[in-house]
């Protein structure tokens, strides 16, 4: 073997032990993240338009379950959100077919999740904002359950516009970084923090990451 490729062997066994260790710093900040976007979409927006119109009953039960979610009995508290989605109204439905599948998620298992999700994803009676979420949450768990390619191909859709867009770039961006392909993760880590619109938070990841995988995170 010449010099030219020991080096250059050593640079890539280097270089993919440093991608390692920013992943294993910096993925489950983002993963964890997910349950935080799931529950201020539920209690901000989408809980706000649908209790006024729902029956007392149907409150009482989702908020049950919630309780049990919150105590920590996530298998009793994704089999009392599957009873809701089989029989509440529409609107209780999806909430509870987006919660079931955050709980089945919490319970450690990943890929039951992610069908879960995917299923609501796809189903057109469900509000669009929702779906998507869907589509981010299904994302998220396949960063550290999947290949890159699952969640690009079910994320990168939302990376145009949408209430989910630096969420979803900044998934595209972490997901090409876990397969090694550091050069289109800096440019869109770059854009991000160059993109006026982009949340705080998610400039500051961005940042962070430029700055590990050789950006300026300027």
């Amino acid at each position: 073997m010449s010099d030219e490729s020991l080096f250059r062997e050593v640079d890539e066994d280097v270089r993919r032990e440093r991608l390692h260790r920013l992943w294993k710093a910096y993925g489950p900040y983002v993963v964890g993240a997910a349950a935080l976007i799931v529950v201020v979409t539920a209690g901000s927006v989408l809980w706000r338009d649908y209790r006024a119109n729902q029956r007392a009953e149907t409150g009482a039960r989702f908020q049950a379950a919630l309780d049990l979610a919150q105590a920590g009995d996530e298998g009793a508290a994704a089999q009392a959100f599957a009873a809701l989605a089989a029989d509440a109204p529409a609107g209780y439905r999806a909430l509870a077919r987006l919660q079931q599948a955050e709980a089945v998620a919490r319970d450690g298992d990943a890929e039951a999740a992610v069908t879960l999700y995917d299923s609501l994803a796809a189903d057109d009676d469900v509000d669009q904002v929702l779906r998507d979420l869907a589509r981010l949450r299904a994302g998220l768990l396949l960063i550290d359950h999947g290949v890159p390619g699952d969640v690009i191909q079910r994320v990168d859709p939302l990376t145009g516009s949408g209430p989910w867009q630096y969420s979803a770039r900044e998934l595209v961006a972490l997901a090409r970084l876990k397969a090694g392909d550091a050069a289109a993760a800096e440019s869109e880590f770059q854009r991000l923090v160059e993109d006026p619109g982009t949340p705080a938070g998610v400039r500051a990841r961005a940042g962070e990451l430029l700055a590990t995988i050789g950006g300026s995170g300027t």
